[in-house]
C-alpha cells in the first residue's frame, strides 16, 4: 500500500493537469431555484404538514440540543453549531417557509441573527470562541446552507449574512494553509464548504474569486480523496468491521460519509474540470448498491458498510443524505411547456437513479420513521419483525436498541 502521502501527491497531480488552460468553475449541471419558487402539493404537502406538527416542527421548544434557551443562554451556546443546532437550522429553515409556519420562520431567523452578531472578530462563526476548544469546520456547514437558503428567499438579508461568509472563508483559508480546522469528519465533509463557496463564487463572489478556489483546493486536497474511494480497487464487497481501509481513511467507510462522498465528486469537477470526477461518481454507486444494496433502494451501514446480509441496519440519516445526493447531482432536469402551456419538469437523467429515489422516498424513509414523526429509529432492518432490544446485537458499532422508536434510539 503506498503511503497516503503519495496519494495526494498523485490526487494533486492529476488535478492540475486536468485544469490546464482552464480557469473558473465549469457551469452547474442543474438548475437551482430560490427556496419558495417551488410548492409542496397532495401527498408532498401532507407530510410536510405531518412534519411541521411533529417532532422536528416542536424539538426546538423543549430538546436540550436545539432549544432557545440553550442556544441564546450563554455557555450553551457553544454547542449550537457543534452539530445538532447547525442541522436543525438547516432543516427548520426550508420546513418554516414552505409550510409557511410563522413560529418556525421566527425561530429560525432568531437562530441566524444570534450567530451573525456573535461571529468572532477573526471571522469564525460558533461555539469555540473564548475557549480552549479546538476549532473544527465542518460543525459549520449545514449552518452556511441554511443561511443561504434564507437569503434566497429573503434577499434582504443577503449583505449581512455574505459579508459574514466572506469573513469566514478567509479565516478557513488561513487555517488550511497552516494546517488547521481538519480532523477525521472534517475530511470526511469537504465537499458541503465547496458547495457554498461554489454559491458564493457564482452570485456573490465580491472580487474574491481567486480566494474561494483557492479554499476550495485545500479542502479537496486536506480532505478524504473520494475518487480513489469509489475505485473498484480499494472499495470494499463484503461488510467493512474486520477489514482494514487500504487508504487509510477510515470514516470513509462510515455508511453517512459515503452519501456526502458522492456529492463531493460532481461538486469537485466544477473546479477541476476532470470527467473522471464524474465517471467515479457514477461507478461509486454502482458499487454501493451491488456490494451493500437493499430492496428499498438504500444500502446498508451500521454506521459502516455492511454489506448484502439482511440483519444489518441502515441508518435514517443515511437515507436522507443519499436522496438528496441522488436529487442534486444525479437527476438532471429540464423545464418545459405541457400542453395547457404551463411549465413543467422534466428528470432527463439515468431512470436507475429515478428508481432509486422513488424507493427511498417511499420505502427507505418511511419505514423509520412513525406515521405521526414523532419517533424514528437509529437503524431499519430490511427482515425486521420487532423493534426491541437486539440480542444477540447484530450491530457491530451501534446498541441492541437502535431499532426501536423513540426520541435518542441509539443517538440523539
Amino acid at each position: 500500500m503506498a503511503p497516503k502521502s503519495l496519494f495526494k501527491s498523485l490526487l494533486i497531480s492529476a488535478a492540475f493537469t486536468s485544469t490546464l488552460g482552464q480557469t473558473g468553475l465549469a457551469p452547474k449541471a442543474y438548475l437551482s431555484l430560490p427556496l419558495g419558487a417551488i410548492r409542496a402539493t397532495g401527498w408532498l404537502q401532507d407530510q410536510l404538514i405531518v412534519q411541521t406538527n411533529g417532532l422536528a416542527g416542536h424539538e426546538h421548544e423543549f430538546y436540550n440540543y436545539v432549544s432557545q434557551t440553550d442556544w441564546m443562554g450563554g455557555s450553551s451556546y457553544y454547542s449550537s453549531l457543534e452539530e445538532a443546532g447547525s442541522y436543525w437550522f438547516n432543516a427548520m429553515v426550508p420546513n418554516g417557509i414552505l409550510a409557511n409556519n410563522t413560529a418556525i420562520i421566527q425561530r429560525t431567523q432568531q437562530f441566524l441573527d444570534y450567530v451573525l452578531q456573535h461571529q468572532d472578530s477573526t471571522g469564525w462563526l460558533g461555539p469555540e470562541v473564548n475557549t480552549t476548544k479546538p476549532r473544527y469546520l465542518w460543525g459549520r456547514y449545514p449552518f452556511m446552507f441554511g443561511a443561504i437558503q434564507m437569503v434566497e428567499y429573503n434577499p434582504a438579508l443577503t449583505d449581512e449574512v455574505v459579508t459574514a461568509l466572506h469573513k469566514f472563508v478567509s479565516l478557513a483559508n488561513t487555517m488550511l494553509h497552516n494546517g488547521q480546522g481538519v480532523e477525521a469528519w472534517t475530511q470526511t465533509r469537504w465537499e458541503d464548504f465547496v458547495m457554498t463557496l461554489q454559491w458564493l463564487y457564482d452570485f456573490h463572489p465580491n472580487n474574491n474569486q481567486a480566494l474561494l478556489l483557492d479554499t476550495m483546493e485545500q479542502l479537496k486536497y486536506t480532505g478524504v480523496p473520494w475518487e480513489l474511494v469509489f475505485e473498484s480497487q480499494y472499495f470494499p464487497t463484503t461488510a467493512t468491521e474486520n477489514l482494514r481501509n487500504p487508504l487509510g481513511y477510515v470514516l470513509s467507510w462510515h455508511g453517512v460519509n459515503m452519501a456526502e462522498g458522492l456529492k463531493a465528486l460532481p461538486a469537485t469537477y466544477r473546479f477541476t474540470h476532470n470527467q473522471t470526477d464524474l465517471d467515479r461518481a457514477s461507478q461509486g454507486w454502482d458499487l454501493l448498491f451491488q456490494y451493500h444494496g437493499r430492496p428499498s433502494g438504500i444500502y446498508a451501514a451500521d454506521e459502516y458498510l455492511a454489506g448484502l446480509e439482511a440483519a444489518r441496519g441502515t441508518e435514517l440519516c443515511l437515507v436522507v443524505v443519499s436522496v438528496t445526493a441522488i436529487v442534486l447531482f444525479k437527476l438532471p432536469y429540464i423545464l418545459k411547456l405541457n400542453e395547457k402551456g404551463n411549465y413543467v419538469f422534466v428528470v432527463i437523467g439515468d431512470p436507475k437513479y429515478v428508481d432509486r429515489v422513488e424507493r427511498i422516498a417511499y420505502n427507505a424513509l418511511p419505514a423509520t420513521l412513525t406515521g405521526d414523526f414523532w419517533s424514528r429509529q437509529y437503524l431499519q432492518q430490511q427482515n425486521q419483525i420487532a423493534a426491541k432490544n437486539m440480542s444477540p446485537n447484530p450491530f457491530p458499532n451501534d446498541g441492541p436498541y437502535s431499532n426501536v422508536f423513540g426520541l435518542e434510539p441509539n443517538y440523539p
